[in-house]
């Protein structure tokens, strides 16, 4: 039972991520080309690189599709004209160019929603190559043996939930969901870029399955995060390792290519380039800052079963981590993408307020 009102939901029609996802999907319904539920139906997966498959391309490569997908964005925004005035979506200055920019980009934009796919696709298939190789080497002892087995059986469980997109164990990658989730179709229901954590399989009954469980980013940096434990169906997993995708590391395979973040003290806004002079959010100076060396990016993580211990023995056992929270303002056609106002009152500027739809954090 619920007492009170429910508030019906409200939604920024002015939101430039928003208004893409959907004219992404007007673009993707007039290239009429229905998508296979299954993302190995959509990529090419004989090509090392798993580029869209052929007939797909084709379709996308009418030389009408841009101008007929083109009208209809154009239709699209000018029935929401009323909301995307100047002050609310200063990014649209002309609906009918920016119609015309989104259907040009929309096809690289397609292909590059499929890069999270490729990387946990190619982690697997890496993991399995390398568990072949050690399963062959001569002289292993049981234990080693046992090792490469589990591996080669972990590969082939991710290589079979990424590859069913329409099991139940396997939803989060159906293809117009995957789509949604990576921002490039509309979706409400779904965290938007989450991560995920390969659950492995454990026997047979409940919760026994495998499973890639998301999390949104703001959960995830504490709940994926190293040795921390998952609940999943009633069993518990321990964080054991991150998947790294292959860009991550240096060209002789070596070390990895970590960044450097330099936080202003004022704001606490993060710079990814070389020490900046003055702060991008608030101008304050840099000079004094410290940096944050060998940051990465970890966008994925693999578990394993965790010991059955009891709740004394896990509270004994918890790792607590510093998180600290930054921000940066989106940079959207070389200039930064925020709002600014300031609150007065009869007696002067009482506040000054700076917004950004898509800060990153």
């Amino acid at each position: 039972m619920v007492s009170g009102i429910v508030r019906p939901p409200a939604i920024e029609l002015a939101n430039r991520d928003l208004v893409r996802a959907h004219l992404h999907a007007i673009w993707l319904a007039e290239s009429g080309k229905e998508l296979a539920p299954d993302i190995p139906h959509v990529l090419n997966l004989s090509d090392q690189t798993l580029p869209i498959q052929q007939e797909i391309t084709q379709a996308f490569a009418e030389p009408d599709l841009k101008t007929r997908a083109g009208a209809a964005m154009k239709r699209v925004l000018d029935s929401i004209g009323a909301e995307l005035t100047q002050e609310a979506a200063p990014w649209v200055p002309d609906r009918e160019a920016f119609a015309a920019a989104t259907a040009d980009a929309a096809e690289l934009e397609f292909s590059n929603a499929f890069d999270r796919w490729r990387q946990l696709y190619q982690g697997a298939r890496d993991q399995l190559k390398e568990a072949n190789r050690k399963s062959e080497l001569p002289g292993l002892s049981a234990n080693e043996r046992k090792t490469a087995k589990d591996q080669q059986a972990q590969a082939n469980e991710q290589l079979a939930l990424l590859e069913r997109g329409t099991s139940s164990s396997g939803s989060d990658f159906y293809t117009y969901r995957y789509l949604a989730t990576e921002g490039f179709l509309p979706g409400y229901n779904f965290p938007r870029l989450p991560l995920y954590a390969y659950v492995p399989s454990i026997g047979a009954g409940p919760g026994g399955r495998a499973a890639y469980l998301q999390r949104a980013r703001f959960l995830a940096i504490a709940e994926f995060g190293p040795r921390s434990l998952i609940y999943h169906e009633g069993r518990a997993f321990r964080v054991y390792r991150a998947k790294l995708p292959p860009c991550v590391r240096t060209e002789d395979r070596g070390k990895l290519s970590t960044a450097t973040l330099f936080i202003c003290d004022a704001c606490g806004a993060a710079h990814q380039q070389d020490e900046p002079e003055r702060c991008h959010a608030c101008g304050s100076t840099m000079a004094a800052t410290h940096p944050i060396r060998n940051v990465l990016r970890i966008d994925n993580v693999e578990t394993l079963p965790a010991e059955r211990i009891t709740a004394n023995d896990e509270e004994r056992q918890h790792q607590g981590f510093d998180i600290q929270t930054v921000f940066a303002w989106p940079l959207r056609d070389g200039a930064f993408d925020v709002a600014r106002a300031l609150a007065s009152d009869a007696d002067g500027p009482v506040l000054s307020i700076d917004y950004a739809r898509c800060a990153k954090s």
